[in-house]
């Protein structure tokens, strides 16, 4: 007769290896493999778990009954640097477990995962300076002193890194100086050599005031106004024409923006040949109107009775004299 002993082995303490090496922390290049094995020796074979995390944050990577577990890492990011845990359970020894730290070192970038602002409207000014607050991934956090915005001015700022609910994740916040329009424009954030991000500050502001206001009455009871379109400010610009009826400014007219430099026009239509009237004109967008407002005041060129070569439109209405206009042709 044949008898088989199964005997019981107590069961070892479990043991972490990192690339094949044991380890109970290990520091890693982000973009590279990284190997885990669980091994403990025990009869009957535990089961043996790894983890990641602690408390409600842990969360299983791999379940497997024996010796070994082993769980790879193709690719490792700054996003996996934890706690990890391998943890052994059997009916007959209970159960324990070994906690070990991997360190994934990674240089400063954006954390994608943010809604990260690219454009930034803003006015300038003596004292305007522009809260700029980037979400980073990096480990170890980046010194302040390797970090630094490149445009069109260089400028001492300042700044602040904190640390966000990772120990890789931290938050750049600067302050940049716009003293005037030359500061809009390209930012780029460099951390060393390598550029980061880059940001657009983008001019918002209200519209210079529109320069040579001018006008010529080119006929019996018409006029033509004229002006130079100044900078937007930023956001789109338009160009409103008031017309003062003897108490208050009455709109007359809305004018699309031809563009900075550019002449832009406006005809009132039919008015009373040989009055006076006072215009004022405004740059306007979305912030507000330029101020003080142009103003001008426009003498409409009379009619002249009884010659053909100088007749008016239909219904031009009386010329100063009482002299209904001349209509023949």
């Amino acid at each position: 007769m044949t008898f088989f002993f199964n005997f019981l082995t107590d069961i070892e303490e479990i043991k972490p290896y990192l690339n094949d090496t044991l380890h109970s922390d290990v520091d890693v290049s982000e973009n590279t493999p990284l190997r885990i094995a669980c091994f403990v020796d025990g009869n009957p074979a535990p089961t043996i778990r790894l983890s990641r995390g602690q408390g409600h944050t842990e969360t299983n990577l791999e379940e497997k009954e024996g010796k070994w577990l082993n769980f790879t890492i193709e690719s490792t990011q700054c996003s996996h640097t934890d706690i990890y845990k391998c943890t052994w359970t059997s009916a007959v020894f209970g159960s324990s477990y070994v906690l070990f730290n991997i360190n994934v070192l990674c240089n400063p970038k954006i954390d994608t995962s943010e809604n990260f602002k690219t454009k930034y409207p803003f006015k300038s000014g003596f004292d305007l300076k522009l809260e700029v607050a980037v979400p980073l991934i990096a480990n170890p956090p980046p010194q302040k002193s390797n970090l630094t915005w490149v445009g069109p001015y260089t400028v001492p700022l300042n700044t602040v890194i904190s640390q966000r609910d990772e120990i890789y994740k931290q938050l750049f916040v600067s302050f940049i100086p716009v003293v005037d329009q030359t500061y809009f424009g390209n930012y780029s954030l460099q951390y060393r050599e390598s550029i980061i991000c880059t940001i657009t500050i983008i001019a918002e502001d209200v519209p210079q005031t529109p320069t040579n206001f001018t006008w010529n009455s080119y006929a019996s009871g018409y006029v033509n106004l004229t002006w130079v379109s100044g900078f937007s400010g930023g956001p789109y610009q338009f160009f409103i024409l008031s017309l003062y009826n003897g108490s208050i400014w009455e709109i007359v007219g809305n004018v699309s923006d031809p563009g900075v430099g550019n002449l832009a026009h406006f005809d009132p239509g039919l008015l009373t040949p040989g009055h006076e009237y006072a215009f004022r004109l405004e740059s306007c967008n979305r912030i507000n109107c330029s101020f003080p407002p142009t103003e001008t005041l426009v003498t409409i060129k009379d009619c002249v009775p009884g010659l053909y070569g100088e007749r008016c439109e239909n219904s031009c209405g009386k010329c100063n004299n009482e002299t209904i206009c001349n209509t023949a042709s």
